[in-house]
């Protein structure tokens, strides 16, 4: 008796199922996934150590996850100068004009905490995006921060 070639692969995958885990399958309530959407308005954890910069941020890179292509969101990127002098921001600008900032635009002053807010509207784009954001400081340095996003 012959059998068809794909009806051999289809018998493959469950044969090497069977035999590789001892364990249960898991029941169909823990394979159910659900788009993940984070707000970032609370602080995240502590300050991540950074080389001798003056401004270290709790996290320079942020993965979104998944958001509707309706959705606005406003991330907070924040930040501490640990330097022993004030600084100030010039000016920010992103890597698409689907994003807006808001950002001190005082003197922070040494051991000051503040926070840069982003505003991400992707209108009707859909896809995986990587959205960089340029700080430029008075002081000539440049800040690259980031964030990834799928967009449903």
């Amino acid at each position: 008796m012959k059998f068809p070639l794909y009806n051999i692969l289809l018998l493959f995958p469950a044969f090497f199922t069977c035999i590789s885990c001892t364990h249960p399958a898991p029941s169909s309530l823990e394979l159910s996934i659900s788009p993940k959407v984070e707000y970032f308005t609370k602080k995240p954890g502590p300050y991540k150590k950074q080389a001798e910069d003056p401004v270290i941020f709790r996290s320079k890179d942020l993965n979104i996850g998944s958001l509707r292509k309706d959705t606005v969101i406003i991330l907070s990127y924040y930040f501490r100068n640990r330097g022993k002098t004030g600084i100030s921001i010039e000016k920010i600008t992103g890597s698409c004009g689907c994003l807006t900032f808001d950002y001190p635009k005082t003197e922070i002053l040494p051991n000051e905490e503040s926070s840069i807010l982003v505003k991400f509207a992707p209108g009707s784009i859909e896809g995986f995006f990587k959205k960089q954001i340029y700080v430029y400081l008075k002081n000539g340095k440049l800040i690259t921060l980031s964030f990834d996003v799928s967009v449903i």
